[in-house]
């Protein structure tokens, strides 16, 4: 029950960004780490490879993520670099909701990055550095639970999407 307290608490504490003028959505807040945690979620409870494997793939997930924000919001402009930034936060901001595993003989410098809180906002810079992303060991054993995904999905909606809702059914 700790580790499904401490996701509880780590999803609803995402550091989210207040609306810009460039900002394509129509949210007070930047929706782009609710929505790639949300896809990861979505899949992890469908089944589908590589996310049912505890292996978050940044193309997999681009692909999503702009399927995904282009329902919610429309199309936008720089979306790999708004998937890019969110997939990097995830795993080296606070809370870090997942682990970003490094490329073979990336190891050093993600790790020196992360430290240093430096800012990945590109896809090519990220497919550097990150292999791809997992759910630490006491996330992940929760997250094999259907029930608990279902309640992890419909808690992350009502916490970040409660503007949006409606559109959300088509996931």
């Amino acid at each position: 029950m700790d580790a499904l307290y401490k996701l509880l608490k780590d999803i609803s504490a995402l550091e989210r960004a207040p609306r810009t003028v460039k900002g394509d959505y129509p949210a007070p807040r930047s929706p782009y780490k609710p929505i790639l945690l949300l896809i990861a979620l979505s899949r992890i409870h469908k089944g589908i490879e590589s996310y049912a494997s505890n292996r978050i793939e940044f193309e997999h997930c681009l692909k999503d993520f702009g399927n995904l924000y282009s329902r919610l919001f429309g199309s936008s402009s720089e979306m790999a670099a708004r998937a890019s930034q969110a997939f990097w936060y995830l795993g080296a901001g606070k809370p870090k909701v997942w682990e970003l595993v490094p490329k073979p003989g990336m190891e050093e410098e993600l790790k020196a990055l992360i430290e240093a809180r430096v800012q990945i906002k590109t896809a090519v810079k990220l497919n550097k550095l990150v292999a791809f992303a997992r759910f630490p060991l006491g996330y992940w054993n929760l997250l094999t639970d259907s029930d608990v995904q279902r309640a992890l999905i419909s808690f992350l909606i009502a916490e970040h999407f409660a503007d949006v809702r409606r559109e959300l059914e088509f996931l």
